[in-house]
């Protein structure tokens, strides 16, 4: 994961002088404080995931929590230090918005596959991403 993320980070800064502070864990078999953590620690300010476990479900049912949107609080036995960040868990099953699809075979009825290739006839990059920003 680490890996990754540092593959990642070094793409980003190369192509687009950007670092990024949101984390999307897309389709993730649930979440670990450790990614929260390791996120904090790596700069990240908050970190948006789906499939919550049903602890998960229930503290955020919370209304003190106020809805999907909270912040995770982790802690390092070693150093003692607090590497909080902010985490929102999005509404539906997966983290896919209504009428938007990554999957090149879409279910019916799942919405258009998001393509980035300015060149390509169904290109859609823009009108996704606005979509997806007021889903958010």
């Amino acid at each position: 994961m680490i890996n990754n993320l540092m593959m990642g980070h070094n793409f980003l800064m190369r192509e687009f002088q950007y670092t990024p502070k949101v984390a999307w864990n897309v389709e993730a078999a649930g979440h670990s404080a450790t990614a929260g953590r390791i996120f904090s620690q790596l700069g990240y300010q908050a970190q948006f995931f789906s499939k919550a476990d049903e602890n998960m479900k229930q503290f955020i049912k919370d209304p003190k929590v106020q809805g999907h949107n909270f912040l995770l609080r982790t802690q390092s036995k070693d150093s003692g230090q607090d590497y909080s960040i902010l985490t929102s868990v999005f509404k539906d099953k997966t983290c896919y918005p209504p009428g938007m699809n990554t999957d090149e075979n879409p279910k019916k009825d799942a919405g258009e596959i998001f393509q980035p290739e300015k060149d390509a006839v169904d290109y859609n990059a823009p009108d996704q991403s606005v979509m997806f920003l007021n889903y958010v």
